[in-house]
């Protein structure tokens, strides 16, 4: 009797270097102290088009991070005006360049785990009926055993009563169609490793291409740089704003700088609005902020 044996699973898995995913960004600017009675004014500067923000999406931003010192004076402390003096733009550079790789990162990470979640079911699945076939291939071998030395053992007296030889025979069926079971497994076996390491060429694949874009990013986020930036100097005040990942981002952002417009500095609160880095999730003010804002306001 000839046995198949299943073929050893070869899967050379990629692992991915950290991405060094940029998770706070830092704002600098200068301020200068308004009065708080008259609301400073903001208006639409320049938009790079290459940020996919239109006009009137910008508006809304800029109206949504207004509310933010607006609500917490119960005043109107920040106004657009179509000849506001602070005009505010989006500058396409390097930086919006380096955020927008890292959100192709982010989605092309995802579908490399889920990838390889995918592949890792196969392998335990296989490496699970792999064990269940070499119990079964020994047991097996040795049944098989226990049958040729039966035979071995009556061939020498002669031969096997007739009782003895219809045992013989029934075990040497049942051993037969264990055979071809076991040789079935190890088909299903065999096809089942071509079909993983299949699965694990794409997944290397995947890992390559992220592997890349990660190299290219790190280039680009070995540093610090402004998210976005309120300046006032002899050409007078403005906000630009460099790079962002999402709508929520781009509105803190623009609260924050309008922070910076009205006269307040940074904080040491993680989770004020003022806070040095983009990090938080909330747009509402935190205890440092509201108290910057009533020492800018006099209230």
């Amino acid at each position: 009797m000839s046995i198949a044996r299943a073929v050893p699973l070869v899967a050379g898995l990629a692992l991915i270097g950290g991405a060094g995913l940029i998770g706070s960004y830092v704002l600098q600017s200068s301020a200068y102290e308004p009065a708080c009675s008259t609301p400073i004014t903001y208006s639409i500067g320049s938009l790079d088009p290459r940020f996919g923000v239109s006009e009137s999406e910008f508006q809304s931003v800029l109206a949504e991070a207004a509310s933010v010192w607006n609500t917490a004076a119960g005043k109107t402390v920040v106004t657009y005006s179509k000849e506001g003096e602070i005009p505010v733009s989006l500058m396409y550079d390097e930086r919006q360049k380096a955020a927008e790789l890292g959100s192709a990162i982010d989605s092309d990470q995802e579908a490399y785990e889920a990838k390889r979640a995918e592949v890792d079911a196969l392998v335990a699945s296989h490496e699970a009926q792999s064990s269940a076939h070499e119990a079964a291939l020994r047991a097996f071998e040795r049944d098989k055993e226990t049958y040729d030395a039966e035979v071995s053992r009556w061939n020498r007296q002669g031969g096997a009563p007739p009782a003895e030889y219809a045992k013989l025979e029934e075990t040497r069926r049942s051993l037969e169609r264990r055979q071809a079971a076991i040789n079935r497994e190890a088909g299903e076996l065999n096809a089942a490793v071509s079909v993983i390491n299949r699965e694990v060429q794409k997944l290397n694949t995947l890992a390559n291409k992220v592997n890349k874009k990660v190299d290219v990013y790190n280039a680009f986020a070995g540093h610090e740089f402004d998210q976005g930036q309120y300046v006032q100097d002899a050409d007078g005040a403005r906000i630009t704003i460099y790079e962002f990942r999402t709508r929520e981002q781009l509105v803190r952002a623009m609260a924050h700088e309008f922070g910076h417009a009205l006269g307040i500095g940074h904080t040491e609160d993680p989770q004020s609005l003022m806070y040095p880095y983009n990090s938080g999730k909330n747009l509402e003010l935190h205890e440092e902020d509201v108290a910057a804002l009533r020492a800018i306001c006099q209230d």
